[in-house]
């Protein structure tokens, strides 16, 4: 099993990532957004480049899955879920894929 270190150590080899943790501000957010865009990398088994290519259709489908999980298996509150999608929204603004990911449904 990965560590949260080991994680980041994965993250940090692509160049989406690097993109999305440099445009964060506060180290605490960079800690958060980090382990919950990892999060979701593990629950659709990707990386960050990998994510990037995804056409619109199934990326919207993968994070409806992700939030109907959150929600119903992990019991995280509404605030906590909303959390972990806005690391996710972060990560495919700065990557060019907000508007076509979430500007349908969000």
């Amino acid at each position: 099993m990965l560590t949260k270190a080991m994680a980041e150590l994965l993250l940090q080899q692509f160049a989406a990532y690097i993109q999305f943790i440099n445009s964060l501000r506060s180290k605490e957010t960079k800690i958060h957004y980090t382990n919950w865009l990892s999060d979701f990398l593990h629950y659709i088994n990707t990386s960050c480049d990998g994510l990037l290519n995804f056409d619109v259709n199934q990326l919207q489908q993968k994070i409806i899955n992700y939030v109907i999980d959150t929600r119903d298996n992990r019991e995280l509150s509404p605030n906590t879920m909303r959390s972990h999608i806005s690391a996710i929204q972060t990560f495919l603004v700065i990557n060019n894929l907000e508007d076509q990911a979430f500007g349908l449904w969000c």
